[in-house]
Protein backbone atom coordinates (compact mmCIF):
# COMPACT_ATOMS: atom_id res chain seq x y z
CA UNK A 1 0.00 0.00 0.00
CA UNK A 2 1.29 3.44 -0.70
CA UNK A 3 0.79 6.50 1.85
CA UNK A 4 0.97 10.26 1.76
CA UNK A 5 3.99 11.33 3.15
CA UNK A 6 2.84 15.06 2.78
CA UNK A 7 1.19 16.50 5.32
CA UNK A 8 -2.03 18.83 4.86
CA UNK A 9 -2.11 21.49 7.35
CA UNK A 10 -5.39 23.66 7.48
CA UNK A 11 -4.41 25.68 4.71
CA UNK A 12 -4.68 23.21 2.27
CA UNK A 13 -7.35 21.70 3.38
CA UNK A 14 -9.64 24.49 3.43
CA UNK A 15 -8.20 25.13 -0.06
CA UNK A 16 -9.14 21.93 -1.35
CA UNK A 17 -13.08 22.93 0.01
CA UNK A 18 -13.09 26.04 -1.56
CA UNK A 19 -11.88 24.34 -4.66
CA UNK A 20 -14.85 21.64 -4.65
CA UNK A 21 -16.88 23.78 -3.46
CA UNK A 22 -16.79 26.05 -6.59
CA UNK A 23 -16.67 23.33 -8.93
CA UNK A 24 -19.77 22.68 -7.28
CA UNK A 25 -21.33 25.95 -7.69
CA UNK A 26 -20.40 26.00 -11.62
CA UNK A 27 -22.13 22.53 -12.31
CA UNK A 28 -25.42 23.84 -10.20
CA UNK A 29 -25.41 27.19 -12.08
CA UNK A 30 -25.06 25.38 -15.42
CA UNK A 31 -27.67 22.81 -14.78
CA UNK A 32 -29.81 25.58 -13.33
CA UNK A 33 -29.31 27.79 -16.68
CA UNK A 34 -30.01 24.67 -18.70
CA UNK A 35 -33.65 23.96 -16.95
CA UNK A 36 -34.89 27.93 -17.28
CA UNK A 37 -34.15 27.63 -20.94
CA UNK A 38 -36.03 24.45 -21.39
CA UNK A 39 -38.73 25.24 -19.56
CA UNK A 40 -39.07 29.39 -19.81
CA UNK A 41 -37.29 30.43 -22.88
CA UNK A 42 -38.34 28.24 -25.66
CA UNK A 43 -41.97 28.24 -26.59
CA UNK A 44 -42.87 26.10 -29.41
CA UNK A 45 -44.33 26.79 -32.54
CA UNK A 46 -43.10 28.72 -35.32
CA UNK A 47 -41.34 31.46 -33.40
CA UNK A 48 -38.24 33.67 -34.35
CA UNK A 49 -35.99 31.84 -31.95
CA UNK A 50 -37.28 28.20 -32.66
CA UNK A 51 -36.53 29.10 -36.94
CA UNK A 52 -33.04 29.97 -35.83
CA UNK A 53 -32.56 26.52 -34.25
CA UNK A 54 -33.45 24.76 -37.45
CA UNK A 55 -30.16 23.36 -39.38
CA UNK A 56 -29.55 21.33 -42.49
CA UNK A 57 -29.03 17.48 -41.06
CA UNK A 58 -31.95 17.73 -38.48
CA UNK A 59 -34.12 14.58 -38.45
CA UNK A 60 -37.88 15.31 -38.97
CA UNK A 61 -38.75 13.89 -35.39
CA UNK A 62 -36.11 17.00 -34.31
CA UNK A 63 -37.46 19.58 -36.23
CA UNK A 64 -40.99 18.21 -34.91
CA UNK A 65 -39.81 18.85 -31.10
CA UNK A 66 -38.55 22.04 -32.01
CA UNK A 67 -42.14 23.44 -33.49
CA UNK A 68 -43.97 21.66 -30.95
CA UNK A 69 -46.41 19.95 -32.80
CA UNK A 70 -46.29 17.64 -35.98
CA UNK A 71 -46.12 19.04 -39.66
CA UNK A 72 -48.95 21.03 -40.46
CA UNK A 73 -48.70 19.43 -43.99
CA UNK A 74 -46.13 17.92 -46.69
CA UNK A 75 -45.81 15.97 -49.80
CA UNK A 76 -43.52 14.06 -51.96
CA UNK A 77 -41.79 13.84 -54.76
CA UNK A 78 -39.45 11.27 -56.04
CA UNK A 79 -36.01 10.82 -53.26
CA UNK A 80 -37.36 12.82 -50.92
CA UNK A 81 -40.50 14.58 -48.92
CA UNK A 82 -41.25 18.18 -48.24
CA UNK A 83 -42.85 18.72 -44.60
CA UNK A 84 -44.33 22.31 -43.80
CA UNK A 85 -45.25 24.20 -40.99
CA UNK A 86 -47.87 27.25 -40.92
CA UNK A 87 -48.18 30.37 -38.80
CA UNK A 88 -49.91 33.46 -39.41
CA UNK A 89 -46.87 35.37 -40.32
CA UNK A 90 -45.16 32.94 -41.69
CA UNK A 91 -44.41 29.24 -42.85
CA UNK A 92 -42.01 27.10 -42.96
CA UNK A 93 -41.17 24.66 -45.44
CA UNK A 94 -38.67 21.81 -45.08
CA UNK A 95 -36.82 19.21 -47.86
CA UNK A 96 -36.11 15.97 -46.29
CA UNK A 97 -34.00 12.71 -47.97
CA UNK A 98 -35.50 9.58 -48.16
CA UNK A 99 -32.47 7.83 -49.04
CA UNK A 100 -29.76 6.42 -46.98
CA UNK A 101 -25.96 7.77 -47.45
CA UNK A 102 -23.90 4.68 -46.26
CA UNK A 103 -26.08 3.87 -43.79
CA UNK A 104 -27.05 7.03 -42.45
CA UNK A 105 -30.40 9.17 -42.91
CA UNK A 106 -29.51 12.26 -44.35
CA UNK A 107 -32.17 14.52 -42.51
CA UNK A 108 -33.26 18.25 -43.74
CA UNK A 109 -31.15 18.78 -46.76
CA UNK A 110 -32.67 22.50 -47.48
CA UNK A 111 -35.81 24.22 -46.68
CA UNK A 112 -36.16 28.10 -45.49
CA UNK A 113 -38.94 30.26 -44.14
CA UNK A 114 -40.74 32.29 -46.07
CA UNK A 115 -42.50 35.50 -43.50
CA UNK A 116 -45.81 37.47 -44.49
CA UNK A 117 -44.06 40.52 -45.50
CA UNK A 118 -42.18 39.11 -47.66
CA UNK A 119 -38.43 38.07 -46.33
CA UNK A 120 -37.12 34.75 -46.38
CA UNK A 121 -34.34 32.72 -44.67
CA UNK A 122 -32.60 29.49 -45.76
CA UNK A 123 -31.93 26.89 -43.77
CA UNK A 124 -28.27 26.99 -42.40
CA UNK A 125 -25.90 24.46 -41.88
CA UNK A 126 -25.15 22.81 -38.71
CA UNK A 127 -22.44 23.97 -36.11
CA UNK A 128 -20.65 23.04 -33.29
CA UNK A 129 -22.97 24.26 -30.88
CA UNK A 130 -25.93 22.86 -32.52
CA UNK A 131 -24.28 19.24 -31.80
CA UNK A 132 -23.94 20.44 -27.91
CA UNK A 133 -27.80 21.76 -27.66
CA UNK A 134 -28.74 18.18 -28.91
CA UNK A 135 -26.24 16.26 -26.77
CA UNK A 136 -27.71 18.14 -23.51
CA UNK A 137 -31.36 18.12 -25.18
CA UNK A 138 -31.86 21.52 -25.62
Amino acid sequence: MIRCSIPLDGFQMRLNRLEIACVALLVVSLFTRLIVMRLFLQRPGVTPANIQRLYKGMYEKDVEAVMGRPRDGGFRVTGSHFSYWRESDCSVIIKFGDWWIDGKDPGATDGGVSFKGGGKLELREETAIDFFRYLVGL
